[in-house]
């Protein structure tokens, strides 16, 4: 009887292990391959811009054909290694703003807003949300103002500038080019 006993509770051990294993790495698999949502991703907009410990940097500019103005403000951690979130005013014979959010180095919303030249009439508005820099949905995309591939394309371009800027800048400051690269 207690042989009959000891295996039995050997086995419902063994039982027991086998479903806490096997479904307990299901579980992280699927957290860890979890794809963002469109209300995950207005979560993690919302925090960004609530955030009062990041700050913000900015480039300001004349266009290439000098026919207008352009501003960007850089929206990064105090040491300036990890960016959030970029504000890309470009102004001609139209005033565009595009934000781009980010989230673990990837693009994962962009917001398009375009109005006349003094901003007081408005022509265009799109929003489109990405996960691991594909696209899961664009809201009122007109291609005469903007697509989601040239809206992704510029948001790495942007983010690509940011992190070779911050390169650039600590190796000029470790070689002891410029004390106020860092």
């Amino acid at each position: 009887m207690k042989k009959l006993f000891k295996i039995f509770s050997l086995t419902i051990i063994i039982i027991l292990n086998l479903f806490i294993t096997t479904f307990g790495q299901q579980s992280a698999e699927k957290v860890f391959n979890k794809h963002l949502t469109v209300a995950d991703i207005n979560k993690i907009c919302n925090s960004i811009d609530k955030n009062k410990n990041l700050s913000e940097g900015i480039r300001e500019g004349e266009t290439l054909d000098k026919k207008g103005g352009f501003d960007t403000y850089y929206l990064q951690d105090k040491s300036n290694k990890t960016l959030y979130r970029i504000i890309y005013n470009i102004s001609t014979n139209k005033f565009s703003k595009t934000i781009f959010y980010y989230n673990n180095k990837k693009v994962i919303k962009a917001i398009v807003t375009i109005t006349n030249y003094d901003s007081t009439k408005f022509k265009y508005f799109s929003t489109y949300y990405f996960d691991n820099n594909k696209l899961i949905k664009k809201v009122k995309e007109n291609m005469i103002y903007s697509n989601f591939k040239d809206i992704l394309k510029q948001g790495l371009n942007f983010q690509e500038q940011f992190y070779n800027e911050r390169r650039r800048r600590k190796t000029a400051y470790n070689n002891g080019f410029c004390a106020s690269a860092a």
